[in-house]
Formats: C-alpha cells, sequence, structure tokens
C-alpha cells in the first residue's frame, strides 16, 4: 500500500493560486479584446486604420485556449509534475518577452499577469517548492 503524498508546500499552494489568477487575467483580456477590438493597426493601403476585428475574436480565442491549456498544465504543477513546473516557467518567459516586445497590447490586464506569472515561476523555485517536486518524481 502507498502512502499518502504530504500535502504540498504553501509556496506551491500560494503559486497555485497565482496561476488561477493569471489564467483569469487572460480569459478577461481575451473577452475585452473580442468585445472591445485590440490596438488599433494601420493597414498597407495610404496609412488608414485597419478594422482588425476578425483578428481581435481569432485573438481571443487562441487567449483563451492557452488560459485553459495553462489551467491544466497548473494543476499538474501543483500534483507535483516537474515537467508541469518546466512548462510554466517556459509560458512565462514567452509571456514576459511579447509584454516587453509590445507584441500583447501592454495593459494593465498583461502587466498584472506578468507580475503575477513571474512572482508564481520564483515560488516554484524555492527549495521547499523543489523538494516538493523532487518527492513526487520518486
Amino acid at each position: 500500500m502507498r502512502d499518502a503524498a504530504p500535502p504540498a508546500p504553501a509556496t506551491i499552494s500560494t503559486a497555485h493560486v497565482l496561476w488561477i489568477v493569471v489564467v483569469a487575467l487572460g480569459v478577461v483580456g481575451a473577452v475585452v479584446v473580442m468585445l472591445f477590438g485590440g490596438p488599433a493597426r494601420v493597414s498597407t493601403s495610404g496609412g488608414t486604420l485597419a478594422s482588425p476585428r476578425g483578428a481581435d475574436i481569432a485573438g481571443g480565442v487562441f487567449a483563451i485556449v492557452l488560459a485553459l491549456v495553462q489551467l491544466a498544465i497548473a494543476r499538474s504543477m501543483r500534483d507535483g509534475r516537474r515537467w508541469a513546473r518546466t512548462a510554466l516557467l517556459v509560458l512565462t518567459i514567452l509571456q514576459v518577452l511579447g509584454t516587453l516586445s509590445g507584441a500583447n497590447g501592454g495593459g494593465v490586464l498583461t502587466w498584472a499577469s506578468v507580475a503575477c506569472a513571474a512572482v508564481a515561476c520564483l515560488l516554484m523555485l524555492l527549495p521547499p517548492s523543489t523538494a516538493f517536486f523532487e518527492r513526487h518524481a520518486r
């Protein structure tokens, strides 16, 4: 009979909550973009503003799907899966790079999401978290 796994340390529990916040911010941001449109884009014909409505909806749907994938990965991270921690770290690096480059709008929701994801990643890398992942790797 296998012993029950010890509960996750506070660092992992807090990181999981922060990932839920990141997902919620991503969904809210996606809905806002789909309803009100994203940043105005300049068309190639004479510098007039293009209506990116279709692109906004597609981008919003993509963002919602990505948020749901992040949620599933965060649940696996909470259960001690090292691959999930690595995947969340990679997603956070991509999110930070996208935000710094201005590719994803750079609004308040974006910066709040980046901040929460960065803190969650730091919490996942602290010694109690690392020990938690090592225990579950066996």
